[in-house]
């Protein structure tokens, strides 16, 4: 059985290992209240990894001035269902009118 066009593609633009990036997915699932505590583990993750990024320095990711990583700059997709998508979305929407800011998941929190 001969394979399709598009997975012929995939097959022959695959790169070697060492040349793969992973990409890091974020879901966050629905449970309308219950998304509180969602908020309260990404804001735990942002301070987080701020701290180990200070430690370890070998990386792009650099702190903003709250003393936070944001998600958007920590994963490549962010998604959700019901209130989790509402949260996804706010994740990586331009705050204050400025493309390169977005809410942290405190400031969300605070609104929420």
């Amino acid at each position: 059985m001969q394979s399709s066009n598009f997975s012929q593609s995939i097959v022959n633009n695959t790169k070697p290992d060492d040349e793969r990036k992973p990409y890091n997915i974020l879901s966050i699932e629905g449970g309308g209240i219950r998304n509180i505590l969602s908020l309260i583990a990404l804001d735990y993750m942002e301070t987080y990894a701020c701290k180990y990024v200070n430690e370890v320095k070998n990386t792009t990711l650099q702190c903003n001035q709250d003393g936070r990583i944001l998600m958007k700059d920590m994963f490549d997709l962010i998604a959700g269902s019901s209130t989790g998508g509402v949260i996804a979305a706010a994740l990586v929407c331009p705050a204050n009118g400025h493309i390169n800011q977005s809410y942290s998941s405190n400031e969300i929190l605070d609104k929420f």
